[in-house]
């Protein structure tokens, strides 16, 4: 199986970060993310830019989604879905919602990792 493509950053002492990752269990997401435990490497993600947790990245979007803004996105992508199963095409991507989401300007030099700064 390959790597997910999405990454959550949590901590086991984030009563918010249990309740996120209960939540995308309970609607069958938590598989499209890579978890970081970030509680025996703080000060090394800290120097790249991570500020809160829970924090997700997700691919296509340009910046992270970070603390209670991880909740929009989850109820976003659950009602995007509504009745469809997520898991349906097989696809290990979850949908662009458009929150906290800026246009990647066109610089017609091929494709980057917008998240080089923070993984």
């Amino acid at each position: 199986n390959s790597v997910p493509p999405n990454v959550l950053f949590f901590s086991k002492k984030c009563k918010t970060c249990t309740t996120f990752i209960t939540m995308c269990q309970q609607n069958k997401i938590l598989k499209y993310f890579r978890m970081v435990d970030i509680d025996d490497k703080i000060a090394e993600l800290s120097q790249k830019g991570l500020k809160v947790v829970p924090t997700i990245i997700i691919k296509g979007l340009t910046k992270p989604i970070e603390g209670k803004n991880v909740f929009n996105w989850l109820e976003t992508i659950i009602s995007m879905n509504g009745n469809k199963k997520i898991d349906s095409s097989g696809e290990q991507y979850l949908p662009e919602t458009g929150i906290a989401q800026q246009q990647r300007p066109n610089t017609g030099t091929g494709t980057t990792n917008p998240n080089n700064n923070v993984v």
